[in-house]
């Protein structure tokens, strides 16, 4: 460990245990009109859905894991090829639902 002074107070350096880089893994399908992608991120994976004809976004969500964030955006598209969101995205449709708190 090294330390370091920085404006009269010291810091401590640890040694990282992961790497500088990342390598950005990035996954993309079509779906009817939609076209979903899945990307991996510093914190989890993002996934998004656009419009496909106009690459409108309509849908963004982040999971842990790259399976999670597949399904993610595979729900999305199959709420809205079954007509249950038309133009309105999930988010909206979350904000609307009457949600129960328990602990």
């Amino acid at each position: 460990m090294t330390m370091l002074a920085t404006l009269g107070r010291r810091i401590s350096c640890r040694e990282r245990s992961e790497p500088l880089t990342h390598v950005r893994r990035k996954f993309s399908a079509n779906c009817f009109d939609l076209r979903l992608t899945v990307e991996s991120d510093t914190d989890g994976w993002k996934t998004q859905v656009f419009q496909e004809n106009d690459g409108r976004p309509l849908h963004a969500a982040y999971r842990r894991n790259m399976v999670n964030a597949k399904l993610a955006a595979a729900e999305f598209a199959v709420a809205r090829m079954t007509g249950g969101l038309d133009t309105e995205t999930v988010d909206t449709m979350a904000e609307h639902l009457t949600w129960a708190e328990s602990w």
